[in-house]
């Protein structure tokens, strides 16, 4: 009985927590709470780490504190700015001969000595609103970190923010724009902020040549790695290491580069839902880097063409035919299908026949023919050559139904270097035909 009176009172106690909550919710910021405001100029930096252990409902409060200050600082620069143009008005009508309109005159009353004052308080004013913009954006960034919306405050920053000219009067908007190019927090700033982007992307640049050549030494004195693997990663380590530099490079220039990421992300996701032949072209390319099935030079039949392989790419290797024929084939296509290396090991075996006139003694024509193949200098002794007797060929067998008696025919295998191998054979068949005479041998195969 009592433990059912407890449960609900403990479920009531959560009730009234929530409806608490909910109602402190709908009562908005409160200003009065924050407590990071307090210090105006303090640093950004320091300022993050402060606002980190907040809460969002906390964060809210500093984000509202931090956007009356703000909103303070603004006005107050908006009034000096609406004395200056009232004075510039006053001037330039007196310069005319003329008395002044009143509606350049509603407002505070101006004093036209008090420009140099005014406009050295207008340039410290800029200067604030920067500084205050920066800590804002701080704050703002953390609340949007603990799930806060953090759109209204983003607009409101943006709508007061940069350096208002009125082009209507050129003396005025002259000086807004040496006041705000020679402030601390104004040109000097921005400049630097350009200067440390640019210096980020060279420093970028530089250290993506440097990892690049590194990776190229180790892949060169290790001797591991095929070509197309080391093309890859020096290439595209240069480019990563040049894109986070870039990040950096943003990050240093004020801009928010977690959006950015963001969308790259997202955009990267739907690019690849909707490229899924593309991505699997890329996953093969990756395969035939690093699975090594050919390398750059070696001769290949793979996806129903021969030839030479130029360049393996993320997407599509390209192979050169013995004809002269650039052929472009998706990576995917190569790697499904079976590949044929010709030149992948160092030293391969021909098989040949050859047909011997019946007149020729078989031992004679087996010794002339070991003779001519050893006696050739590119032909490897280790494995030896085998030349042996395969057994009678009638003419007629041959497509010669007219031609009376048969062929001798012979097997003749040998090892060579891979690049001698079909100069090695053209060879021999030449120096066959010499030894035992044109019409006494003609090649089967």
């Amino acid at each position: 009985m009592w433990t059912k009176w407890l449960k609900m009172l403990a479920l009531s106690a959560v009730v009234l927590a929530s409806a608490l909550a909910d109602t402190a919710a709908q009562e908005g910021p409160d200003p009065s709470r924050a407590v990071t405001h307090l210090e105006p100029m303090i640093a950004p930096a320091r300022l993050d780490l402060l606002v980190q252990p907040l809460t969002q409902s906390e964060l809210l409060d500093e984000v509202a504190a931090w956007q009356g200050l703000l909103q303070a600082s603004v006005a107050e620069l908006n009034d000096v700015q609406l004395r200056l143009r009232k004075i510039n008005a006053i001037e330039a009508a007196r310069e005319a001969g003329e008395e002044p309109r009143a509606a350049e005159l509603v407002g505070s009353e101006v004093d036209v000595a008090d420009r140099e004052r005014l406009s050295e308080q207008a340039g410290e004013l800029l200067a604030r609103r920067s500084t205050l913009l920066d800590r804002f954006k701080v704050v703002v960034d953390a609340y949007e970190a603990k799930g806060g919306d953090p759109a209204a405050f983003r607009t409101y920053a943006r709508a007061v923010s940069g350096v208002k000219v009125d082009w209507t009067d050129p003396q005025s908007a002259w000086k807004t724009i040496s006041e705000w190019a020679t402030s601390e927090e104004g040109g000097l700033r921005l400049a630097q902020r350009v200067g440390v982007f640019a210096a980020v992307l060279v420093a970028a640049y530089v250290a993506g040549a440097v990892i690049s050549w590194i990776f190229a030494a180790g892949f060169s004195f290790a001797g591991s790695g095929s070509k197309l693997l080391r093309r890859f990663v020096v290439r595209w380590s240069r480019r990563v290491v040049f894109f986070i530099g870039a990040m950096i490079g943003l990050s240093a220039l004020g801009v928010n580069v977690t959006p950015l990421v963001a969308a790259l992300g997202a955009a990267g996701f739907v690019v690849g839902f909707a490229l899924q032949s593309t991505l699997s072209n890329f996953a093969s390319g990756l395969l035939l880097m690093t699975q090594r099935p050919f390398d750059v030079g070696d001769v290949v039949e793979a996806a129903g063409v021969t030839g030479v392989i130029q360049q393996v790419s993320l997407f599509n290797t390209q192979i050169d035919t013995f004809d002269n024929k650039k052929m472009v084939i998706p990576n995917n296509s190569i790697w499904e299908g079976t590949i044929t290396n010709s030149t992948a090991s160092e030293q391969r075996r021909l098989d040949m026949e050859f047909d011997v006139a019946e007149g020729i003694v078989t031992e004679e024509a087996e010794r002339t023919l070991n003779e001519v193949v050893s006696g050739h200098a590119q032909v490897l002794g280790d494995p030896e050559p085998v030349i042996k007797f395969d057994g009678i060929v009638p003419a007629a067998s041959l497509g010669a139904a007219t031609e009376p008696g048969s062929w001798k025919r012979f097997v003749v295998r040998f090892w060579a270097k891979t690049p001698d191998l079909y100069a090695v054979r053209w060879d021999l068949i030449r120096a066959m035909e010499t030894k035992l005479g044109a019409g006494a041998i003609r090649r089967v195969t």
